[in-house]
C-alpha cells in the first residue's frame, strides 16, 4: 500500500508525518486490496488552528473518499480514518455478497 501525505498551507513535522502514516496503514487490516492512499491535510480558516483531513483510498476500480475537521491534525486524521474504515468494511461486504450471486 502506497501512502502519500500532502500538507497544504502549513508544515507537517516529521514525527506527525510518521504517526499519520502508521494510522493510515492500519486500514490494511480491514481490506488488503487497498493499493494507494492519499492523505491531504489543510488548515481551516485564517486565524484558527483547526485542521481538515481528506483521505482518498484506491481499491479495485473505485476510489473511496472521506474527510473530517478537527482541532488538531491527529483528531482530524482519526475521524477521517474512522469514516474510511466504515466505508472499506461496507465495500468489502458488497464484494462478498456479489461473489455469492455469481454462478460458476
Amino acid at each position: 500500500m502506497d501512502v502519500r501525505i500532502t500538507a497544504r498551507h502549513f508544515s507537517l513535522n516529521p514525527s506527525q508525518k510518521i504517526e499519520v502514516e502508521q494510522r493510515v496503514e492500519k486500514l490494511a487490516q480491514y481490506y488488503d486490496g487497498i493499493s494507494d492512499v492519499q492523505v491531504i491535510l489543510d488548515r481551516v480558516g485564517d486565524a484558527t488552528d483547526a485542521k481538515a483531513a481528506e483521505l482518498n483510498v484506491k481499491v479495485f476500480r473505485q476510489t473511496l473518499v472521506s474527510s473530517a475537521e478537527g482541532d488538531s491534525v491527529e483528531t482530524a486524521v482519526d475521524t477521517a480514518i474512522e469514516k474510511m474504515r466504515r466505508q472499506v468494511q461496507r465495500y468489502k461486504a458488497k464484494l462478498r455478497s456479489k461473489d455469492k450471486n455469481v454462478m460458476r
